[in-house]
């Protein structure tokens, strides 16, 4: 700074605050002319005190405010009217290098000056004050959007339980507006058999020591009187002291998806009693034989006594056996009948425990006939000690009659003689809470271009196959909680395997 103008300010101490201020200090006289730039104001608009001493001040002004300036100034010393002085205020300014920049902008006026009145500026740059509010504004915006467009009932609690500031979600879910909503208990809409475990769980929310979130199945009684399920989610905010000062909670709608999953269900149901149709059509001729057997034990047995009857010496004993035989193929034939019924009749999805081993033996006696047939053997090894299995017996019998069939048409298909025709069919305990079915044999395999649409539906490389059986079996196994997998024997033929929750899906 130059020193004739130090000593127009009369002041060395006034000198000393320019020298110190981090702020630019800009004085200009009542034509607009600049006469003090301080060293705050070099550093911030780039230029030196001899650049820009004597020039307007409006040069550091971008448009409008560049062309107005002198107007604004003029009516100042004309009217005495303020529109900016004493009165903070936050503008653009402009650099030496071109660029514009946010500024805070104090204007005073010195009226004690020697020669005339002089205004001093003080200006501080705010750009990083700018962009820390762009970027709470832009996150306070990203929260508010996610607040009000989620799908998800969100909902602030005070300290009581009471409602503070529901979503639009929220208010959807319980078909009521924001200010109905607003004051309530939550307690006050859950279902009276879910109040007192949904207290309990606010009241450790609201214990400084208690837990920060929880999560539970409810109903919620909507305006209407109806009972929505939802998932209750919990969370606690906390001060730095960990003193509990708002509860957020969250509903998570479940009447669409459960309508979905219960459509899905009756959509598999439906599936897999068209494909168990489909199979018995399949399997017609092997079924027919399989029952004419006891039958025509039963008609041979039924002749024999008869005979007996026609001597008059009857051997008690001979006869009583041979009704035995009678009563012992009556029922094995009522069995096979009581299988083909149950597999063929509609019927919701229904779990059920069975012993694993009878699964395995009743689903081989049913393709027993058709792997006669064809000189096939199917043998079983059930891995001992396995527990009980919980699941829908019928449609787990439907996959592995699937697997089972897909085999013995795999092992007829083979030309090669010395080729093992046996299916074997195995189940072993994998983990501690899951079973494991294999079906596996030494037939003609998959290929390369079968295995990229083994599970497609409706594909089939069967002449008069319908191609449901293995995407039905694969659906019905991940609806247990399973999963169902292939493997190339090094052989020939293949493994299909499958896994099923012993205790059912969890």
């Amino acid at each position: 700074m130059n020193p004739p103008e130090k000593n127009n300010q009369g002041s060395a101490s006034f000198h000393a605050i320019l020298q110190a201020a981090v702020e630019a200090i800009v004085v200009s006289d009542k034509k607009g002319h600049i006469r003090v730039f301080s060293p705050g104001a070099e550093r911030l608009f780039g230029y030196t005190e001899e650049e820009v001493m004597g020039r307007n001040v409006h040069f550091l002004m971008p448009e409008p405010h560049h062309s107005a300036h002198d107007g604004y100034l003029r009516n100042y010393l004309e009217t005495g009217e303020k529109k900016i002085i004493g009165i903070g205020r936050e503008v653009i300014a402009r650099k030496k290098d071109g660029s514009l920049f946010p500024i805070e902008l104090s204007i005073g006026e010195i009226e004690n000056s020697p020669d005339e009145n002089r205004f001093l500026a003080i200006i501080k740059d705010i750009t990083n004050r700018r962009h820390l509010e762009d970027v709470v504004h832009q996150q306070s915006e990203e929260l508010r959007m996610t607040f009000e467009g989620t799908p998800l009932g969100i909902a602030t609690l005070d300290m009581s339980g009471r409602l503070l500031s529901p979503n639009r979600a929220f208010c959807r879910i319980l078909h009521m507006k924001e200010k109905d909503l607003t004051g309530q208990a939550i307690l006050d809409l859950v279902h009276e058999d879910d109040t007192p475990g949904c207290e309990s769980h606010l009241a450790t929310l609201q214990d400084s020591h208690g837990s920060d979130s929880f999560s539970a199945p409810i109903r919620i009684r909507n305006s209407r009187g109806e009972d929505v399920r939802v998932i209750l989610h919990c969370g606690v905010v906390r001060d730095s002291s960990g003193l509990p000062l708002q509860i957020v909670i969250q509903l998570e709608d479940r009447t669409e998806v459960e309508s979905a999953e219960n459509e899905a269900r009756d959509m598999r149901e439906r599936l897999a009693h068209v494909g168990r149709m489909n199979l018995m059509s399949e399997m017609a001729s092997g079924i027919a034989h399989e029952i004419n057997q006891p039958l025509a034990s039963i008609a041979t047995y039924a002749s024999a006594c008869l005979r007996f009857l026609e001597r008059d010496d009857v051997d008690r004993d001979l006869l009583k056996n041979t009704l035995t035989d009678v009563e012992k193929e009556a029922r094995r034939a009522g069995g096979i009948v009581h299988r083909l019924r149950d597999l063929v009749r509609k019927r919701p999805s229904r779990l059920e425990t069975i012993p694993v081993d009878q699964l395995v033996q009743e689903t081989i006696v049913l393709c027993r006939s058709d792997a006669n047939e064809v000189d096939v053997a199917i043998v079983s090894e059930v891995e001992p000690g396995i527990p009980d299995l919980t699941a829908d017996t019928i449609q787990i019998q439907q996959v592995l009659l699937n697997l089972i069939r897909n085999a013995i048409d795999a092992t007829k298909a083979t030309t090669d003689s010395k080729k093992d025709r046996t299916i074997r069919v195995s189940v072993t305990r994998t983990g501690e809470n899951a079973v494991l079915f294999a079906v596996a044999d030494r037939g003609a395999g998959i290929t390369e271009d079968e295995e990229s649409r083994l599970f497609e539906l409706f594909f089939t490389t069967k002449s008069k196959g319908m191609g449901m059986g293995l995407s039905i079996s694969r659906t019905i196994v991940e609806s247990h909680g399973g999963i169902m997998s292939y493997e190339r024997n090094e052989n020939g033929g293949a493994t299909f395997r499958f896994t099923l929750p012993i205790g059912g899906r969890t």
